[in-house]
């Protein structure tokens, strides 16, 4: 039988992460509203400030970023997503397509790699890796 102030103690550990994920819900709210770029950008930061264990601000900054082609604000964002959660394929993959969008193709590739090799059995990412060592290999500048 477990004594009852360590029920109570085991109960409260995760009332830390409450303002934190409240921060969080508002900033995804501003998204999906369309907010300004830097509006988000900051509401996200506070989030993730207060998350900092979570991949999910800067996974969801970084994903409207590249929604509104600011691709170094993607780039950054993936990054900080990948040392919060450096096992994530689809964070390595959106890694690689900022970089590309950005027309650093030698540099995408071993983010795209990393995603191959954190998620081998998905054909997207296999595509996009063969795709970056092309555009690699050819330096064709950015993509479209």
């Amino acid at each position: 039988r477990w004594p009852l102030w360590l029920l109570v103690a085991l109960s409260l550990v995760t009332v830390w992460r409450l303002p934190g994920e409240y921060r969080y819900q508002l900033f995804y709210n501003a998204r999906t509203e369309r907010s300004p770029l830097a509006t988000l950008e900051m509401m996200a930061d506070d989030a993730a400030r207060r998350l900092p264990w979570s991949p999910y601000p800067c996974e969801q900054l970084g994903k409207e970023a590249l929604s509104r082609q600011r691709f170094d604000l993607a780039e950054r964002c993936f990054r900080e997503a990948i040392v919060r959660t450096p096992h994530r394929a689809a964070f390595h993959a959106y890694l690689a397509q900022a970089l590309a969008y950005q027309g650093r193709f030698k540099e995408a590739v071993p983010a795209a790699e990393e995603a191959v090799f954190w998620y081998p059995h998905k054909g997207e990412y296999q595509q996009l890796l063969a795709a970056l060592k092309a555009a690699a290999a050819n330096q064709s500048g950015p993509l479209p």
